[in-house]
């Protein structure tokens, strides 16, 4: 897998959508090669189960982990047999580094209002011209594609081992107690405000460190530097 770009500092200024789509199936594409890998480790799922978890840590793109949650596995008499329950963890905890996405605002019941707030993978502010609002209404619309169609994926891979299995939509939105979304110091994005998120930040920050003698020098001659 190969997902590399010239450096933050290094890459040319971004305009419209500032990752390729190509990437953004990639990524699924391999989620969904470990997410059947993970299926058909019986002893691994079974030890999980057996750790009787209360909890569980889900990022907004896995589409894999809902599901391996909500199976629940039973070792009967020793024997190989694996009684399917739709129960599994009962709530889940999503987190995002991006801030909000589509998901999130789906989950919280509220609608994303693309004429006028900034999609995360955009360079935009709230003030966009008409040009702008056009793209940000895209890619608002292929990130829903997108996401639609990598959840209808995964939910073929659950159901046929077991038939009868919910929607990845139904358990996301029956699980998720609390959204946790990263505050990111490069890439404002819009932050509602809910008793359901929580926003997180300072994750990529490094500890202060003292000034060098030019800059101390040079803040020296003012009597106040803002």
């Amino acid at each position: 897998m190969e997902i590399r770009g010239p450096s933050l500092w290094e890459s040319p200024p971004c305009t419209g959508v500032c990752f390729k789509w190509n990437d953004y199936d990639l990524m699924y594409e391999q989620t969904l090669k470990y997410c059947k890998v993970l299926l058909e480790d019986v002893e691994m799922l079974t030890m999980l189960n057996e750790s009787k978890f209360e909890l569980a840590y889900v990022e907004s793109f896995d589409s894999c982990a809902p599901g391996i949650f909500q199976v629940k596995f039973r070792i009967v008499g020793g024997s190989n047999f694996l009684l399917l329950q739709i129960l599994g963890i009962k709530n889940m905890v999503m987190v995002s580094a991006f801030g909000m996405l589509p998901r999130m605002y789906e989950i919280v019941g509220m609608v994303e209002l693309p004429s006028f707030m900034p999609e995360s993978y955009t360079p935009y502010s709230d003030d966009m011209t008409f040009l702008e609002r056009l793209t940000n209404f895209r890619v608002y619309i292929k990130l829903m594609l997108h996401m639609r169609h990598w959840d209808s994926v995964f939910w073929e891979v659950f159901n046929a081992k077991y038939p009868g299995f919910p929607a990845i939509k139904e358990i996301y939105n029956e699980k998720t107690c609390l959204i946790m979304a990263n505050v990111n110091e490069f890439a404002e994005t819009p932050r509602p405000k809910t008793n359901m998120i929580r926003y997180i930040g300072g994750s990529t920050l490094y500890d202060a460190k003292p000034l060098t003698k030019v800059c101390t020098t040079e803040y020296s001659r003012s009597a106040a530097v803002v």
